[in-house]
């Protein structure tokens, strides 16, 4: 019965880590696959680049609020059933 929770635990760490990779992948693909190949008379590049850049920034921001937020919550939870 052992095997239950650490399949478990290697499911989500799984789960969490693919969800990172995609975060950080999957930008570069729609850029790659939405430029043209030729520039047209109005350039958006830049403005598709400055969003994606802030879609980064705000995806890796909440990864580690919620990495901090999930340790203190184990940590005080923790703490709480040791007394």
């Amino acid at each position: 019965m052992k095997t239950i929770p650490g399949f478990s635990i290697t499911v989500l760490l799984c789960g969490i880590l693919t969800l990172v990779v995609a975060s950080f992948v999957a930008p570069s693909v729609i850029h790659f696959l939405f430029t043209p190949p030729v520039s047209f008379g109005v350039n958006c590049e830049p403005a598709v680049d400055y969003a994606l850049r802030g879609f980064r920034t705000t995806q890796l921001i909440g990864f580690v609020l919620g990495a901090v937020g999930g340790a203190a919550f184990i940590f005080l939870r923790s703490k709480k059933t040791a007394k």
